[in-house]
């Protein structure tokens, strides 16, 4: 196989947004203060982002806005669509930010496809792994981060399947959870103590990262053992290079 065929061979994944919606959200927010809805030239926008080079990563974060229909380009220029300008000059609270979040979550057509193809009740991230790669032609080297955005996506959104699970992440205040030096140990201040969940509840918890961020993680089953929780460490110590990024603000 000449060197050609090895190119031709190799699994391209479909096109998808690199971050959550979140954080794509947060991103037309600072393009919003920055500009307000004039057009920004390219070059500008990637600057009022924090990045000092128009490729690779800061190209990828910038397409993710186009995938959820927050900006549009035309002539060079980025502009931002009326539903970004509108979720910049709502409150959260508000019912016309939630329903254009809803509207939006499912705009990348691989959302989309998937979120439907089982009627908004996701099976375990194993499955959707199998399924992204068998029958999307996922890059098994990329699949892992899009499954962690994707659901994310969809409980910010309150898509979940589950209402009340959903209601119950939206409620949870940032300020009243702490995050213990022990790895996802998550306890509230009132009462002190790690949440305990029936076996039979699956749960996703927001975790507050820095910068306004936040990470979700998933239990299908609780409670776990302690050789899950050293699973989960490892996983993050593998992944760390991936989870991470060099960006400038």
């Amino acid at each position: 196989m000449d060197e050609m065929e090895k190119k031709t061979s190799r699994k391209r994944s479909p096109g998808y947004p690199l971050i959550d919606l979140k954080e794509a959200i947060q991103k037309a927010n600072t393009l919003w203060q920055k500009d307000k809805g004039n057009r920004i030239p390219k070059k500008v926008a990637f600057e009022h982002l924090g990045y000092e080079s128009e490729g690779g990563y800061s190209a990828r974060v910038l397409a993710a806005l186009k995938h959820f229909g927050l900006i549009s380009e035309k002539q060079n220029d980025i502009m931002l669509t009326k539903e970004a300008i509108d979720l910049a000059l709502y409150k959260h609270e508000d019912q016309s930010y939630k329903d254009i979040v809803r509207n939006i979550a499912l705009k990348p057509a691989i959302y989309d496809k998937l979120y439907n193809e089982y009627n908004g009740d996701l099976p375990s991230d194993a499955t959707l792994k199998s399924r992204l790669i068998h029958n999307y032609e996922f890059n098994a080297g990329k699949v892992d981060k899009f499954i962690v955005n994707f659901r994310s996506t969809i409980a910010f959104a309150g898509l979940l399947e589950n209402e009340e699970e959903t209601e119950d992440m939206q409620k949870t205040n940032p300020a009243d959870v702490t995050v213990n030096a022990e790895p996802f140990t998550i306890s509230t201040k009132v009462t002190g103590t790690a949440t305990i969940l029936p076996s039979s509840a699956a749960k996703h918890y927001p975790i507050p990262l820095s910068k306004g961020k936040t990470a979700i993680i998933s239990f299908e089953v609780l409670p776990i053992e302690k050789k899950d929780v050293d699973a989960i460490k490892k996983w993050l110590e593998f992944f760390s290079d991936n989870l991470t990024e060099t960006e400038v603000y």
